[in-house]
């Protein structure tokens, strides 16, 4: 009889131990999956390397916020457009210690220039065109003398100079016909050209007053030679047909 009454009690003590069994492999599996999960978390940590520093916070550029009675505001940037022209009477281009470099004017007398300067602000070089028509492009020396010049007049006569350091500019008769040469340079140099009668010349200057000799085909197809020493003399060779 009491074994009979027992056997409730043992299979209730089976059920628990059974229960408890459950409960104890469930906390072993989720304790076995908490590790996995940590070691992988790990291994990719130290795949990754480091973690990048933080970089500087960010800063916001324009114009600082306004505030309108209570109530704050932020005013957007203004945009400007583009504009294909830029209307001004002088522009000046300057270095990194703010020497000027390079100029662009239109000058009262009329005369638009270029002027590119050296570090000094010496002019070396000219581009202009003056009022009365006459354009030109001149070299200067590192002391500003100009030293090499190449123009066509208003008239349209092309010449190109080349100067030493004694050199004047005076305007000329032809020796021979008397005919008017137009401004020559005087000093030592050379100068060619096209004279306003059409004729081709090349001129070669010594020191001032020191001898000259001049080149020229005149319109007939004719070349000649003058030859002038320093007191004064002159030489003349034409080649006539």
């Amino acid at each position: 009889m009491d074994s009979e009454h027992d056997y409730p009690s043992l299979l209730d003590r089976l059920e628990r131990l059974e229960r408890s069994q459950r409960r104890i492999k469930t906390a072993a599996l989720c304790v076995l999956v908490g590790a996995a999960a940590l070691a992988l978390i790990g291994t990719a940590i130290s795949l990754a390397g480091p973690l990048p520093s933080p970089g500087p916070a960010p800063t916001i550029s324009g114009p600082a916020p306004t505030v309108s009675g209570s109530t704050p505001r932020v005013t957007a940037p203004v945009t400007i457009p583009p504009t294909d022209t830029v209307r001004t009477r002088r522009l000046e281009i300057t270095d990194g210690s703010g020497n000027v470099r390079a100029s662009l004017a239109a000058l009262a007398d009329g005369t638009c220039a270029l002027k590119i300067y050296d570090g000094s602000r010496t002019p070396r070089a000219t581009v202009s065109v003056q009022s009365g028509g006459k354009a030109g492009v001149d070299l200067f020396s590192s002391a500003g003398s100009n030293r090499c010049a190449m123009s066509v007049q208003s008239d349209g006569v092309p010449k190109l100079e080349m100067r030493g350091g004694d050199w004047i500019v005076v305007d000329v008769r032809d020796p021979i016909t008397g005919r008017h040469a137009g401004p020559q340079t005087v000093g030592n140099g050379a100068l060619m050209g096209v004279d306003s009668g059409g004729v081709p010349f090349a001129v070669l200057n010594g020191k001032r007053g020191s001898g000259k000799a001049r080149l020229d085909v005149w319109t007939d197809g004719n070349p000649r030679l003058l030859l002038r020493d320093g007191a004064g003399r002159e030489r003349t060779v034409t080649v006539e047909r």
